[in-house]
């Protein structure tokens, strides 16, 4: 068994990408360490959840069709009912959270952009440098609070000044929860009024709410503050 300070250091993302443990994290070597263990509560993620029978036999139930004619009612059920949910005038459903992620970037950002990110968030992290790979935009990474809140100080000294030398400042992303800990919602408030003031981004400004732990896990926590949110990633994994 992981003991208490590997756990610890877990949550707080204190171990280093490819080490022994960042891998158990991950689940590259979940099977061979828990295989013989029964009855563990497995918080590593939401990710290891797995549906249950009625869950299968629902989805081998469930109408299919082509959805790239849109012809596909589960998805396009499933897409209506989060756009009503949320007040948006529209859903998209993806493969996965990176994919999600990297729509809300590739939307709002261009070649030669930047987003500003906490250093331990999942589209800084963990999504394989999409976001520079596939759209040329540049991250500008900054430390994580212990709460997992960015100083909002530190977001405005990183913004860049309208100089061809820098990249342009355009989009600030917020992870919610972070290393399982909700983001305040004064300070969520703050961040959106800092993203959204004019004379912060001289690029034109956004902001973007998601990251691999997303507003999914505060789906009856924030809610009307969620609809004021463009866009929003939620992630639904399979057995919840």
């Amino acid at each position: 068994m992981v003991r208490e300070p590997v756990v610890r250091a877990l949550r707080e993302r204190r171990i280093a990408p490819g080490s022994s443990a960042s891998r158990w994290r991950r689940g590259v070597d979940a099977p061979s360490k828990f295989a013989a263990t029964r009855g563990l509560i497995d918080l590593r993620s939401d990710t290891v959840t797995r549906p249950t029978a009625a869950m299968r036999r629902a989805m081998a139930a469930a109408e299919v069709g082509d959805d790239v004619y849109g012809e596909d009612p589960s998805v396009n059920a499933l897409q209506a009912d989060i756009a009503e949910r949320l007040g948006f005038e529209a859903a998209v459903f993806v493969a996965s959270g990176t994919q999600s992620n990297l729509c809300a970037l590739l939307s709002h950002c261009g070649r030669g952009d930047e987003f500003i990110a906490g250093h331990h968030a999942h589209t800084y992290l963990f999504e394989g440098g999409g976001a520079a790979a596939l759209g040329g935009i540049q991250p500008q990474p900054l430390p994580f609070a212990a709460d997992g809140t960015v100083a909002l100080d530190a977001i405005r000294a990183a913004i860049k000044p309208d100089d061809d030398h820098f990249a342009r400042t355009r989009l600030l992303c917020l992870e919610n929860t972070q290393a399982g800990k909700p983001l305040p919602l004064s300070y969520l408030h703050r961040a959106l009024w800092l993203a959204s003031d004019e004379s912060t981004f001289v690029t034109g400004q956004a902001h973007v709410v998601d990251g691999g732990a997303t507003l999914g896990r505060a789906w009856n926590a924030q809610p009307a503050w969620m609809r004021r949110q463009r866009p929003i990633t939620v992630y639904r994994p399979p057995g919840r």
